[in-house]
């Protein structure tokens, strides 16, 4: 959301703070401080309700597995990478092989999903 982007570059530049941050490392002070810092600002920002709604994208996992296309220098960080995407990588496969699953079972039809969707349709708010 750029209004967000623009919100978080104002509050770190007048905290006489860099947009952008090169390092992030565990024991990078000015990292943490900013991070901290807007935490907490867009803690209030939000409780203020001048943040938009938003709706988690959706094939995130998926996303974050077609994008790795980084290696870190810290062995640990490298180390605690590869746990998460292997553990992605599981929900995906589990995530797929449920789904498989469910439209393969003769039993199950299509009822509970339309009435689903017709309670989510019938209960949206207008945005206007």
């Amino acid at each position: 959301m750029p209004e967000v982007s623009e919100y978080c570059a104002n509050v770190l530049t007048s905290h006489n703070m860099p947009t952008k941050i090169e390092s992030a490392g565990k024991n990078d002070a000015l990292h943490q401080n900013a991070y901290h810092l807007l935490k907490e600002v867009l803690k209030q920002y939000e409780n203020g309700s001048n943040l938009p709604q938003l709706m988690p994208p959706k094939g995130g996992k998926k996303w974050i597995e077609a994008n790795k296309t980084w290696d870190w220098e810290n062995p640990e960080l490298q180390a605690e990478s590869n746990r998460i995407q292997e553990q992605l990588r599981r929900e995906i496969d589990e995530e797929n092989d449920d789904i498989d699953n469910y439209l393969s079972d003769s039993s199950s039809d299509a009822a509970p999903v339309e009435e689903l969707l017709g309670s989510i349709l019938d209960n949206r708010v207008d945005p206007c």
